[in-house]
């Protein structure tokens, strides 16, 4: 079994200590009790519950908290992808980036878009990042904890780029290489391209079973880069031809930043169709999903804690006395005796 958010599981470790702090109280009282007069005298002048009622009402609640935190943490069946798509981001961090032509600069901008489409996702599956100038990195391997993976993505700029220039097919090579059983690439970036080979790495793309969302950002008028350069003044522009022939070589879509496009809820419904083809290659996901089995089980764990609080049952005396509330708010009680 695997989980989409594994972190959570880390919450298991306290566990132990609340059994303990539990069953620590109800072992503390009967000592007390003990203290206070023999088990003759006991059963004359103090009311107790039956010890498995006690067990119950301390056991029941700790169960449901336990299939909580694991609902909480995504359980999945390894040997499907029951719909969830892993997604390589693709980001372009050159200097070309540090243009001002979109508010408040391209890198900002492409930071954003990444951010929007992975909050966006409803599906579960890992993220993972790439940048790339000159040279491609992997900045963030796959991970199902999107904390992690929004800080990486934070700190993304062009001061990180090791070498200078734009190499989008080296790139896509680095992202598909990350996805060895298919998925998602969004590639963000503003079309400069100084390598040789991007739009035959996009026509690759499909047959490995990898889909493609081109995200352009920058606008299409020249603006000068901020900076000094050793060839003096340097200029850039969006480059829609070659993001164009990017998508389509790739069986994918190029979207535009600049258009005002909601590329966050396209790529939402790019991605999901392509989750529920993949589902239904697979065959489909039989039985109940772990995380909603786990979730229903805590639910009825906790009616069942309730009914447990609900109507008490006693011994005094010798004899097992029921206290239950009725609908005005009064307690009525029946006495049975032991035999």
């Amino acid at each position: 079994m695997c989980f989409e958010h594994p972190e959570y599981l880390r919450l298991f470790w306290g566990f132990p200590l609340l059994v303990a702090v539990s069953f620590y109280g109800l072992l503390r009282t009967r000592y007390l009790l003990g203290q206070l007069c023999d088990e003759g005298l006991r059963e004359h002048i103090v009311v107790t519950r039956r010890p498995l009622h006690e067990v119950a009402i301390r056991l029941v609640p700790l169960l449901a908290t336990a299939c909580f935190l694991f609902a909480l943490a995504g359980p999945l069946r390894c040997g499907g992808n029951h719909g969830r798509l892993d997604i390589v981001y693709v980001v372009d961090i050159s200097m070309s980036m540090s243009a001002a032509d979109t508010h408040p600069d391209r890198m900002e901008r492409a930071r954003q878009e990444v951010m929007a489409i992975e909050v966006g996702r409803r599906l579960g599956g890992r993220a993972g990042l790439v940048g790339f100038a000159a040279s491609a990195s992997v900045f963030c391997p796959m991970t199902a904890d999107r904390e992690a993976f929004g800080l990486l993505v934070r700190r993304l700029s062009p001061l990180q780029a090791q070498h200078q220039g734009t190499d989008i097919g080296r790139a896509l090579e680095l992202a598909a290489s990350m996805l060895p059983d298919g998925g998602g690439i969004v590639l963000v970036t503003d079309g400069e391209d100084h390598g040789s080979d991007a739009v035959a790495t996009a026509r690759s793309l499909p047959g490995r079973g990898i889909a493609t969302l081109v995200v352009g950002v920058g606008g299409d008028n020249p603006v000068r880069l901020p900076g000094s350069f050793a060839e003096g003044e340097v200029t850039s522009a969006l480059d829609r031809h070659l993001l164009d022939a990017l998508a389509h070589e790739a069986g994918g879509i190029a979207l535009y930043a600049a258009d005002g496009a909601d590329v966050a809820s396209t790529a939402s419904r790019m991605f999901r169709a392509l989750s529920a083809r993949r589902a239904g290659d697979a065959g489909g996901v039989g039985g109940v999903d772990p995380g909603r089995g786990a979730m229903l089980s805590g639910i009825v764990l906790l009616v069942v804690a309730l009914a447990l609080h609900g109507g008490r049952s006693w011994q005094v005396d010798g004899k097992n006395v029921k206290f239950s509330s009725g609908p005005d708010g009064r307690f009525s009680r029946s006495i049975k005796s032991k035999r």
